[in-house]
């Protein structure tokens, strides 16, 4: 076996091919171990735990989905087709996640509970801060509609909570959202 060190981004590969071909109940230390060819006190330095390699592992795909999905050019669209493409992109990402996380997860102890809401929450945020900016750089919204009771922030307040359950729930369209947005913006 190679004992040279390599580096986390090739142990969380090694991790996700594991869990996209055979399922998260087959990944464990020892099987990234092996398939990066190094000892297992190695995985070990970068993750203590197989609960901390799921956790690299969920933070890494709410990563890899605000790369793909956040930070384009907003300008060249409306928001409404802006938060369309967000939808799909994480309807598609997270029917793929679910299959294999959800179950692993729901047998965490509260502590890791917490740990993997605090992970969601941060990337939470940038989606919802991504939707702001493009909300404010939609010039086709009169900026007469925002007053003190109906404002951009609880209007994204709205859209994302709305967004959330819909894909919760399976939702694999946002089209009443979508038209919801389109009658209260236009």
């Amino acid at each position: 076996m190679n004992h040279t060190v390599t580096s986390k981004q090739t142990l969380l590969k090694a991790a996700k091919d594991i869990t996209y071909s055979e399922g998260l109940n087959h990944l464990n230390i020892r099987r990234v171990a092996l398939a990066c060819n190094i000892s297992i006190g190695a995985v070990y330095n970068y993750f203590p735990s197989k609960s901390d390699l799921i956790f690299a592992l969920i933070e890494d795909f709410w990563s890899s989905i605000i790369n793909e999905t956040l930070f384009k050019n907003t300008q060249k669209i409306g928001f409404p087709d802006y938060f369309e493409q967000i939808y799909q992109n994480l309807y598609l990402r997270l029917k793929e996640f679910k299959a294999e996380f959800l179950q692993q997860i729901m047998q965490f102890d509260h502590a890791e509970k917490e740990k993997g809401k605090s992970i969601e929450k941060i990337y939470f945020q940038y989606i919802k801060n991504e939707l702001s900016c493009a909300l404010q750089q939609d010039q086709q919204i009169p900026p007469s509609i925002w007053n003190d009771s109906f404002t951009r922030d609880a209007f994204i307040d709205l859209v994302f909570k709305s967004m959330i359950s819909s894909l919760k729930q399976g939702e694999n369209n946002s089209i009443f959202l979508k038209e919801m947005i389109i009658r209260l913006l236009y």
